[in-house]
């Protein structure tokens, strides 16, 4: 039995509850749109390190105070990077657990007016006339309403057939929670020969410990993958000795763009549309940017006239020049580990060749996929590695 959603005309499906879905429902609610907002059970996310550019963005949620009243000030962090010697560096990042961030987020949108529906599985929206036809299940219905345009929030995760460009070679983050951690040591930023380290204090007595590596290495076993990285780590191989590692997982880190981040009747917003590298530490920052900026051509587009397709060329080269941009630097800073210089993993990153580099015309819409060059590519390395991966504790 089909049990639909009732909503008036007008209606904006948005599909996906993270910080780029709750910033899009948030600003087209104020706009005066009728939203449905579309979320999934999330398994735990862990502490992540917000920078403080997201308040911005915060403050236009009406939720200004949102990191101060969730998140740890990291004040500093122990960065070994360029050298071989640990620099202790002032830094204005929070540290905040990501499930209490996303539901501070999910609030502000239902203060704004937003419907929101949480679901066990969402599926792919048909096309119907000038509209869409969305079915999704809960624990015991099935439910199934029309919109009239629809707003892909959903991460990494492809949800209307898009091509995509990698901007640097694939990336592996495996993330370890670990108990037991007496030391006090706060945010540490490392690079290791086959790749580079995260932690940060999780909590009392519990600290996370992430590598970030190619996933070609860690192919055959994850977890001596990332054992391995940290034993070859000056500031966290202690961790190793003295605390419990409670659980393991991974998943794909690569930054990557869409080629095609907005279409007729739909637009990607945050990792959808693009993905930025883990070390820039901007990557909420960037979907909260995204959600906003996606919701303004949304508006444009469905009030008609000559500003729609202005908006949705303004959309498409706010992402190639986010993108572009965002290659170039994270390059730049891959390229300053020189003790590490002749390793595979930091040669890929740090020398783009040309068929990684993007171009005007590598957004064309005309082009067919099958003719894009440089897609996501090494799919097939990340799904032995994630297949290894046990979803609770390894």
């Amino acid at each position: 039995m089909v049990f639909p959603i009732r909503c008036g005309m007008g209606l904006i499906g948005v599909i996906g509850a993270g910080p780029a879905g709750c910033a899009a429902a948030h600003r087209l609610a104020l706009l005066g749109h009728e939203c449905v907002l579309l979320g999934r059970r999330e398994k735990k996310r862990g502490v992540e390190s917000i920078s403080p550019g997201a308040r911005h963005f915060l403050e236009m949620m009406q939720v200004p105070d949102a990191l101060e009243r969730i998140g740890v000030h990291a004040r500093s962090t122990l960065l070994k990077w360029s050298s071989d010697e640990a620099e202790l560096r002032p830094t204005e990042s929070f540290l905040v657990d990501r499930a209490t961030f996303d539901s501070l987020l999910l609030s502000a949108a239902l203060d704004a007016g937003v419907k929101y529906v949480q679901v066990s599985s969402i599926d792919r929206p048909v096309r119907e006339g000038i509209g869409w036809r969305m079915h999704a299940k809960d624990d015991s219905r099935n439910l199934s309403w029309n919109a009239d345009y629809v707003v892909i929030a959903t991460g990494r995760r492809p949800f209307i057939p898009s091509p995509r460009r990698r901007l640097l070679p694939p990336l592996l983050a495996i993330c370890g929670e670990w108990r037991g951690s007496k030391a006090n040591l706060d945010m540490v930023v490392e690079a290791v020969p086959d790749g580079w380290l995260w932690g940060a204090p999780s909590g009392k007595d519990h600290y996370t410990a992430i590598a970030f590596v190619d996933p070609a290495n860690a192919r055959r076993q994850v977890r001596e993958c990332y054992m391995q990285s940290l034993q070859s780590s000056t500031l966290l191989r202690y961790i190793v000795r003295r605390a419990e590692l409670t659980s393991l997982r991974a998943c794909d880190a690569s930054a990557q763009c869409s080629l095609r981040p907005i279409g007729e009747g739909w637009i990607s917003v945050g990792e959808s549309a693009f993905c930025m590298e883990p070390i820039s530490s901007q990557g909420v920052q960037m979907a909260l940017k995204l959600g906003f900026q996606g919701a303004i051509v949304v508006h444009n587009i469905l009030n008609g006239g000559e500003d729609a397709e202005l908006a949705r060329m303004f959309y498409e080269n706010q992402i190639r020049a986010s993108a572009t941009r965002h290659q170039f630097s994270a390059s730049s800073y891959y390229a300053m580990p020189h003790q590490f210089a002749a390793q595979a993993f930091w040669q890929g990153r740090r020398q783009l060749n040309q068929e990684a580099r993007l171009g005007p015309s590598e957004f064309s819409l005309e082009q067919p996929a099958s003719k894009q060059a440089c897609l996501v590519k090494h799919g097939f390395a990340l799904r032995e590695v994630l297949a290894q991966l046990d979803p609770q504790v390894i």
